[in-house]
């Protein structure tokens, strides 16, 4: 367990979701169109404001109120105040129905779900506030009487010594597991009900269709793989696990007397000089599996139980296509980068966008960026775009026959479709996205400043200082985002 948090502070900003490219403005060659863009006030913005935290098109503001004390305005609707809010602290549900966050209260603390504060406790646990999955269900270790317990949906479970860092909802929300300590023993707590006795517990894992659990327990220095409440044979170390995404299949690797060793639903495949721990990635329709190796000095990624090209260094976590039917990642040789797409090896580079890499929606096509003498181009099915400055925002389509990314050269940023420059601003904000059936596409750019708009289909919006909740396609086939002009807060729609 983390040291319970023992003072509360509320960083002051304004939480804006940049690209990882620069930091921009717009000289909008884009025609400006009033007709099409509409915005509702949502609120006036507070004098004392603290920060602004979005999510979608939900946002808290942390601000302080008429008695001086800090509190959270949710979507417009002012929560009771505190002596301090945690900021770090804020959730959303997925759909933002709730959020929770923690708060001082006196010389306690308090976990305030939807403006309503619960029991207090002299310590809450960093890291052990959890949502399930759904959003209907709430967990949170909490000290008393220095002993700690977990309070799940409002209601104290048992009195534990220790209680581990992050409690763990399936995803149905229907279960829930945490590891806690008595009398120097560790165990897991599996709905309310401790296991086997061990020396430490840790890789608490529900498999996507909830109907596995998986950890790891040490005791005496040797370590074991548990499965619905079954312990593999003892190993002398541990490289981790994973479940597929049907939750049918489940892999592991652990080692013994230096020899590390992959298991396949209970079935040892393969023997090995090392193992990179953390590295096993399921394809999405569960049927292929892939992690990073070590031999002969080298490293490189299995993928069908097949070894690829051995390489100096893998860059990036092998990822799959969304069509489950190619591979793609990033590695080093010989102090060059290369991308590895289906164990294929391209020419090297100076370097690669880490984070650029992506496959179009059916697997088709697959893209990245790339660099060579301080410049940066695209390379899109195999074939290199045009020279840059800076590339950031990658992206296709829904239906693959766009490739988008951000580009800028003296100064200016475009967006290019396809190897077409459309638009030139001084700053592109978002990643450009794309209405479901891939005819419109909007992004927020920048025009020096506190100057911020939306461009929707290459036409200009009104004029903002700050965009709060990112360009999203919305219900009625358009896009919508938040932002906020001369202290106000309005919520902009885009409709074709």
């Amino acid at each position: 367990m983390k040291k319970c948090l023992q003072k509360v502070l509320f960083t002051a900003f304004i939480a804006l979701l940049f690209m990882q490219i620069c930091s921009p403005t717009a000289a909008g060659s884009a025609q400006n169109s009033k007709t099409v863009f509409k915005e509702k006030k949502l609120m006036d913005l507070p004098t004392n404001i603290l920060g602004i935290l979005p999510y979608k098109n939900n946002y808290a503001i942390g601000t302080v109120n008429k008695n001086n004390e800090q509190c959270l305005i949710i979507n417009g609707k002012e929560g009771p105040g505190f002596n301090g809010i945690s900021f770090e602290s804020i959730m959303f549900s997925n759909e933002g129905k709730r959020i929770i966050y923690i708060a001082a209260k006196g010389d306690d603390f308090v976990v305030v779900d939807n403006n309503k504060a619960g029991k207090a406790y002299s310590g809450i646990g960093n890291g052990t506030l959890v949502l399930s999955p759904d959003g209907g269900r709430l967990a949170y270790a909490v000290k008393k009487d220095n002993k700690w317990m977990l309070v799940v949906d409002g209601k104290e479970g048992p009195v534990y010594d220790v209680i581990g860092e992050a409690p763990v909802f399936s995803a149905d929300g229907k279960h829930l597991a945490y590891a806690a300590q008595k009398d120097n023993k560790w165990f897991a707590v599996i709905d309310g009900k401790p296991g086997p006795q061990y020396d430490g517990i840790g890789a608490l894992t529900y498999s996507p269709d909830s109907l596995h659990l998986a950890y790891i327990g040490v005791k005496d220095n040797k370590c074991y793989v548990i499965k619905d409440g079954k312990a593999s044979q003892e190993f002398d170390g541990f490289g981790g696990l994973a479940f597929s995404p049907d939750g049918k299949h489940f892999a592991y690797s652990c080692t013994n007397n230096d020899k590390w060793f992959c298991f396949v639903d209970d079935e040892p495949v393969r023997e090995y000089e090392g193992f990179a721990k953390g590295t096993f990635v399921y394809s999405p329709d569960s049927k292929r599996l892939a992690y990073v190796i070590s031999q002969n000095n080298k490293l490189c990624v299995v993928v069908d139980n097949v070894p690829g090209p051995e390489t100096d260094g893998i860059g990036t976590l092998p990822q799959f296509s969304p069509d489950s039917n190619h591979i793609a990642y990033v590695a080093r040789v010989e102090n060059m980068q290369v991308m590895v797409v289906d164990q294929k090896v391209s020419p090297k580079y100076e370097g690669i966008g880490g984070n650029s890499l992506v496959f179009s929606a059916e697997g088709g096509h697959v893209a990245y960026a790339i660099k060579s003498s301080n410049k940066w181009k695209v390379v899109n099915d195999g074939k290199a775009g045009k020279v840059y400055d800076q590339i950031g925002g990658l992206t296709f389509s829904p239906d693959g026959q766009q490739m988008v990314y951000a580009a800028s050269s003296d100064g200016k940023f475009h967006i290019v479709v396809n190897d077409s420059e459309q638009g030139s601003y001084d700053s592109v904000l978002t990643v450009p996205v794309f209405t479901a059936d891939s005819k419109h596409m909007a992004f927020f750019a920048s025009d020096g400043t506190n100057k911020c708009f939306m461009v929707a289909d290459g036409k200009k919006s009104e004029i903002y200082q700050k965009l709060i909740c990112d360009v999203a396609p919305s219900a009625e086939g358009g896009f919508e985002a938040t932002a906020l002009k001369d202290r106000v807060i309005y919520h902009i729609t885009w409709k074709p």
